[in-house]
């Protein structure tokens, strides 16, 4: 596939999650505080993962680079599918968690701090940050690479862990997002597979 068709796909892709997560930051109502559950007591805060929770950006253009041509259909249809879901959830349930307080002392917090005050105060649930890199993983699994496919996983865990490390999502909102992920990767790909098959019969 062309270095062109595949930031296409990126653009039509990602653009669309960053704008409705952004819009729907100011829709009003009551916020829902999405509660902290065991899971997130096991994890504890730390301005140091924000280096492997910004690592997001880049793996998404990695994915649409180096994938296989083969999903990168479904990998775009997914992200739209997955956004708009989360656009209706964001509007119909603004959601938003208690925020750790920390201090400014050091590069690792100043960052965390930076991106704190920039990023959106609700949008919590689901986490379209663990929704988009769940359908990122989903894609670059290959059989025939089983060394970048586990490597892949292996980073998707510790992006994972560092999004409850650094208290954007609690882990509800994390599960939430691999949920619908998963989802919409499955839905994507039966109505992508369905209409290749009926182009071929004709």
């Amino acid at each position: 596939m062309p270095l062109k068709t595949r930031l296409f796909y990126l653009v039509i892709a990602w653009l669309p999650a960053g704008l409705v997560y952004i819009s729907t930051s100011f829709v009003t109502g009551k916020i829902w505080i999405v509660p902290e559950s065991y899971p997130d007591q096991l994890v504890p805060f730390s301005p140091s993962g924000i280096w492997l929770y910004l690592l997001f950006y880049v793996y998404i253009p990695y994915t649409f680079l180096t994938a296989s041509k083969s999903k990168i259909k479904i990998l775009s249809a997914a992200f739209i599918l997955c956004t708009c879901i989360s656009g209706i959830i964001f509007v119909l349930l603004p959601s938003s968690i208690r925020f750790p307080n920390f201090e400014i002392n050091g590069i690792s917090s100043w960052c965390l701090g930076f991106v704190s005050e920039h990023d959106t105060k609700q949008n919590c649930f689901p986490s379209l940050h663990g929704s988009l890199i769940t359908l990122c993983t989903i894609t670059n699994w290959n059989k025939a690479k089983k060394v970048k496919s586990y490597a892949c996983i292996l980073l998707t865990m510790l992006m994972y862990y560092s999004i409850l490390q650094v208290r954007r999502h609690v882990f509800i909102d994390l599960a939430a997002g691999i949920v619908l992920a998963l989802f919409t990767w499955q839905v994507c790909r039966s109505i992508l597979q369905k209409r290749r098959e009926v182009a071929e019969n004709f």
